[in-house]
């Protein structure tokens, strides 16, 4: 097979930025393009906990498998519990995806993106040509790592590592497990209808990954794990626009630090970017005018970035004690309550 089509837009990248770009794009007659070498849905990497009201937001309610309104945060000295302002929920990856597309089908292909040679989007199937390109492929960042070849490396210092496995034990609610100086990082036990996803995070690239999350079930009287899934967490945001190439989700670094906060990130910044596309393609405004008022959205989010990688440095860095106390400081409604107020609003319209 050989293309030959030429679209507005191509957006590389079926996970949760591209897909919502691409939404955008398909809801305002704009002739855009997905690209990606799985199927959207097909090829989980994530730990699908989100804020319920995004996954609602997005018209996936029917992929919701559990809800909660706290979080047990255990470290070696004690605990700590958050009651969330929001309710959180874990939700089903193909479903949710399934959900979203059944609102708006897109036009998809399903092949593997090699790299952008000028004007020209190189694939396994041939070439394809579009007056502007959406790079939402993951931490990899294949788009913009072709236009400037040092783009992944200026990301590389805050470029951390997420496995996860799912296994036939009962667990009740959200558990975050905090223990410096085994791992620069976090634990999670989320407990999911009758099975728990366990799961480990470290805050740098991390070889052992595996070996940390075995060693965590093992906590749990477990001595196998169940088929992973995992990938790099990208937590510092990266240039969002490189000439033709507008970058969104983990390929431009929004996975908040701290938390590990993803999905809502790219969803909000590929929404936010397809609607801006739409106005080029409109006349509302010209490409350069779409450059700066990207730029500038993602610009707004750094203030919150760095407040949260400091966070996190400090969790990462206290004495059990002290790192304790600061958390069950946050257990006041008035400080979550003005956390979430500060932490919520990131990619948010």
């Amino acid at each position: 097979m050989s293309f030959t089509e030429r679209y507005d837009v191509i957006v590389v990248g079926a996970a949760f930025a591209g897909v919502s770009c691409a939404q955008e794009l398909q809801r305002h007659g704009v002739r855009g393009l997905l690209l990606d070498r799985w199927e959207p849905g097909s090829h989980c990497n994530s730990a699908c906990l989100a804020p319920l009201h995004t996954i609602e937001q997005y018209g996936a309610a029917d992929s919701i498998l559990e809800t909660y309104d706290r979080i047990t945060i255990h470290t070696p000295v004690g605990d700590a519990i958050w009651q969330l302002p929001v309710f959180g929920c874990i939700f089903d990856y193909r479903r949710f995806f399934q959900a979203m597309l059944r609102h708006t089908p897109i036009e998809f292909r399903q092949v593997r993106v090699i790299n952008l040679e000028q004007d020209t989007l190189v694939t396994s199937e041939g070439r394809l040509w579009a007056d502007t390109y959406v790079d939402a492929s993951g931490w990899r960042a294949v788009l913009a790592n072709s236009v400037e070849p040092t783009y992944w490396e200026s990301g590389a210092g805050h470029l951390g590592v997420g496995v996860e496995t799912e296994l036939d034990y009962p667990t009740e609610g959200l558990h975050l497990y905090i223990d410096p100086p085994l791992l620069n990082g976090y634990a999670w036990a989320f407990g999911c209808q009758k099975a728990t996803r366990f799961g480990v995070a470290s805050f740098q690239p991390c070889n052992a990954i595996r070996d940390h999350l075995a060693q965590f079930v093992r906590r749990f009287g477990i001595t196998e794990l169940g088929p992973l899934r995992g990938t790099r967490i990208p937590f510092g945001l990266r240039q969002p626009v490189l000439d033709k190439v507008f970058v969104a989700g983990d390929a431009a670094g929004q996975a908040i630090p701290a938390s590990a906060e993803g999905i809502r990130p790219a969803l909000h910044a590929g929404k936010k970017l397809g609607r801006l596309l739409v106005g080029v393609f409109h006349g509302e405004y010209d490409l350069a005018q779409a450059k700066q008022a990207y730029r500038r959205y993602h610009r707004i989010q750094h203030k919150t970035y760095r407040s949260m990688y400091a966070f996190q440095h400090l969790v990462m860095t206290l004495p059990s004690r002290l790192c304790l106390q600061l958390l069950r400081l946050l257990e006041r409604p008035t400080f979550m309550s003005l956390l979430w107020r500060y932490y919520g609003a990131v990619f948010e319209d």
